[in-house]
Formats: structure tokens, sequence, C-alpha cells
């Protein structure tokens, strides 16, 4: 869980350096890369997290893991909504994906603490 929690830690860190960066103004090159990196981390995340969920005989598993997919899905939609003339509504993204993480984690991440977590009989 010390992982997973690191995880969550540097993914926290990513979105909150998205925000800075497009708040400072930041070229379209520096929010790519800060984009390509959260879908890096993120991916990887959610993998981690999504075994950890199945060695532990986690059950309905299924809304967890299709919240994963959604916040993929809206990290990746905002890397290509960033591209070009599409920067201003970067500043939108980021908020909104910091919003969802968080969100995230309260809703179903806190129910993978160890002694949450139900098991089959």
């Amino acid at each position: 869980m010390e992982a997973l929690e690191a995880e969550h830690e540097a993914i926290e860190a990513i979105l909150q350096s998205l925000w800075k960066a497009v708040i400072a103004g930041a070229d379209g090159v520096e929010v790519d890369e800060i984009l390509n990196a959260a879908v890096d981390l993120c991916s990887t995340h959610f993998a981690d997290e999504e075994e950890v969920m199945r060695r532990a005989g986690c059950l309905n598993m299924e809304p967890h893991i299709a919240d994963h997919r959604r916040i993929l899905a809206k990290i990746i939609a905002a890397r290509q909504a960033a591209a070009g003339e599409g920067m201003p509504m970067a500043v939108l993204d980021a908020t909104d994906l910091l919003d969802e993480f968080h969100n995230h984690v309260t809703t179903y991440d806190a129910a993978l603490a160890p002694e949450r977590i139900t098991k089959p009989v």
C-alpha cells in the first residue's frame, strides 16, 4: 500500500506542476511533456492498483476500474486539447484533472485501506 500511496503523491505532484506551468504561461512543449508524464504515471499507477485489488480479492472492482479508464481518457483528451490553439483550455483542464484525481482517491482509493478490503469468504 505504501507504493500505491507514493504513486498517488507522484500523480498529485505532476498534476500540480501542470496547473502551475499553465498559470505561469508555459509553452505548449512544456505542457505536453507534463501531460505525457501524467499519462505515463496514471497508466502505471492504475495498473499497479488494479493488480493489488485482484491479489487482495476485492469484490466489485468494475466501477473502480471504470473510473481509472475515465480519468486516463480525460488526461489524454487534455493533452490533445492543449496542442496549438487549445492552450487556454489547458488551465481549465489542469484544474479539472486535479479535482477528478482527488475525487477518485477519496471515493475509491480510501476504500482500499487494508482493513476495509472485502475478501470473498
